[in-house]
């Protein structure tokens, strides 16, 4: 807030200053000041706008997106899944036929 309005107030004090005539400029009229203040709390607001839009609290997380290394893990690990066994605790506990226990 402060730099544009600093910005300004640099401008029109050359402007007015007695530098003005060495430096070639004209006096500019009244209704140049209410415009120029009037662009300049636009600009504030719309500044402060698009702040709060892009800041808001409530804004919903971006999926994650997978590196390339996840997606090939995520690829090999679905293709393997076909050869994998998926059996559950209980089944492992019957004896199947020709399967020996291993000792502990």
């Amino acid at each position: 807030i402060i730099a544009p309005l600093c910005v300004a107030v640099i401008g029109v004090s050359i402007a007015l200053s007695p530098l003005e005539d060495r430096l070639g400029f004209a006096a500019l009229p009244a209704s140049y000041f209410v415009i120029l203040l009037a662009m300049i709390a636009l600009y504030l607001v719309l500044i402060e706008c698009t702040k709060w839009w892009f800041y808001r609290a409530d804004r919903q997380p971006q999926p994650h997106q997978r590196t390339d290394n996840e997606r090939r893990d995520h690829r090999v690990r679905r293709r393997a899944a076909r050869f994998a066994r998926h059996t559950s605790p209980s089944r492992l506990n019957k004896t199947r036929p020709g399967y020996k226990r291993p000792k502990v």
